[in-house]
């Protein structure tokens, strides 16, 4: 049976220290809600503001595919298994965090940077850790679907070792786009980056995000000139 599940940025987890403003669409950290663990294999969601001149020390992860999607300014990387440099806007990172990996990140321009971090179970535990960082055009996702992410190796979005699938659209105001998903017993979780959007009868406005549960298709409607983020994940194993 369909389903459709509200997510409203009013009612996300909120945590601001001296160097970081997080905002928490599951519960993350200090932030519990047991109504809120994740949507399917999608775990974590958060979105972060890192104050110009600070950053993340060190710290470790494993048995988890990480996204990070800069929104403003760049990040500078570094991690264990010697990737270092800057992600910017306009590009992706992944990390198959398998047997586990510690990274750092730092903001070392004068502006604070903003950025989305994605969570995703994964489908391999207790094997060798992979990165991946790749650039992505602005333009590319003016009116179609833009993949930023997908468990294929190829030249098109970065690599997760799920059957999943991360998208970027921006539309113009009142255009409507349509979205297929690439396997039947996934869900999709569509989150508002910029200005509002309408689908399913539901209008979402600044960071709200909706999850639809067995839709096959749906249609998304720009009220303004909308920037969105769609995350089809594994919802429940199927009937076989």
């Amino acid at each position: 049976m369909k389903e459709i599940i509200l997510f409203p940025e009013n009612k996300h987890g909120k945590s601001e220290l001296d160097w970081l403003k997080s905002n928490f669409s599951f519960s993350f950290g200090n932030y519990y809600n047991p109504e809120k663990m994740g949507f399917g294999s999608l775990r974590v969601l958060n979105n972060d503001i890192v104050k110009a001149g600070t950053w993340f020390g060190m710290h470790h992860h494993d048995n988890m595919e990480i996204v990070t999607i800069p929104l403003s300014w760049s990040l500078t990387h570094r991690d264990s298994l010697w990737n270092e440099g800057a992600i910017l806007p306009d590009e992706v990172q992944s990390m198959s965090a398998w047997s586990g990996i510690e990274h750092s990140e730092m903001n070392l321009w004068k502006e604070d940077g903003e950025f989305f971090q994605i969570w995703i179970e994964t489908q391999k535990y207790n094997i060798k850790p992979e990165y991946h960082q790749k650039t992505f055009s602005s333009e590319e996702r003016a009116w179609k679907w833009q993949l930023l992410a997908w468990p294929e190796r190829d030249t098109q979005g970065v690599v997760i070792n799920q059957n999943a699938f991360i998208y970027r659209v921006s539309l113009w105001d009142w255009e409507s786009i349509e979205y297929k998903k690439n396997i039947p017993w996934n869900a999709l979780y569509i989150m508002n980056i910029n200005w509002k959007f309408s689908l399913e009868w539901h209008t979402l406005s600044y960071r709200d995000a909706i999850g639809l549960v067995w839709y096959e298709n749906t249609s998304i409607t720009a009220h303004k000139m909308s920037d969105i983020l769609l995350i089809e994940v594994p919802y429940q194993t199927p009937y076989i």
